[in-house]
């Protein structure tokens, strides 16, 4: 027996991970200026949210959210805003950098490979999140499943698209747009993450 086995086993945990991927479009045009200020706001975003990085590339990454010390608000809550964040500084540059998010809550498996002093991460958390951003109805949304929308509390009433999950067989997703306001009869001034505001100078909600 490899004395060494119990230290490679991988570790299994529940956790909250959003994953980013610009569009293909975006990829072939985006300049490095600009593919480093996506890091930045990326890195400022997780402090402020509460995101550790786990994998990352220059087109695309997976974070995972830290879970929340307040009962008014989930993990799942953290991600959305997140990911609304993400698509709206997207939305603000010029040329308008074009990213997907999907987001889910589920088994993460971690172990340590040759190489990578981190470690490396897989398991249905992430390999869910990447489907549902890759398979994303749209562009400057976050995609989710049902399971995801029921941890939901400050979001909760956000407008949703529904449509079938790319991918993922029998599956229905739900989407929400980065610009998305909470129905008129609930008062912004209540949420406790508050609804995003539209950018000055217009809105084109492409």
């Amino acid at each position: 027996m490899d004395p060494h086995a119990t230290l490679h086993r991988p570790t299994e945990q529940r956790a909250c991970i959003l994953a980013w991927s610009l569009t293909r479009g975006t990829k072939v045009v985006i300049d490095a200026a600009q593919l480093r200020s996506l890091h930045s706001e990326i890195h400022a975003r997780c402090e402020t949210i509460g995101a550790t990085p786990i994998e990352a590339a220059a087109t695309h990454g997976v974070l995972r959210i830290n879970a929340v010390d307040n009962t008014n608000v989930s993990v799942e809550d953290s991600a959305v805003q997140l990911g609304r964040l993400l698509c709206r500084w997207a939305h603000e540059q010029e040329p308008e950098c074009r990213l997907r998010v999907g987001v889910h809550v589920g088994e993460l498996r971690s172990l340590q490979l040759p190489n990578l002093p981190l470690g490396g991460h897989f398991g249905e958390a992430i390999s869910t999140a990447c489907q549902l951003a890759d398979g994303a109805p749209k562009d400057m949304t976050v995609s989710f499943l049902g399971c995801f929308k029921t941890g939901l509390i400050k979001f909760e009433r956000l407008p949703m698209t529904v449509h079938a999950a790319q991918n993922i067989p029998s599956a229905e997703a739900f989407s929400i747009d980065w610009w998305a306001e909470p129905p008129a009869d609930q008062d912004p001034t209540t949420h406790a993450m508050s609804p995003l505001a539209t950018p000055s100078g217009g809105d084109s909600r492409r």
